[in-house]
């Protein structure tokens, strides 16, 4: 039957936005991260 093979397919885009936001987040995460890493090596290298 077609309407449940469409709900699957629709079902598995929303696990893959899902995962892709999941991961865009991430990733965001990380470049702050590291963002902030840098401004503290900086700030230490100025105290010191």
């Amino acid at each position: 039957n077609w309407m449940t093979r469409i709900k699957k397919i629709q079902q598995r885009q929303q696990k893959l936005n899902w995962m892709m936001r999941i991961k865009k987040i991430q990733i965001t995460r990380n470049m702050n991260l590291k963002k902030l890493q840098m401004l503290n090596l900086l700030t230490v290298k100025k105290i010191s």
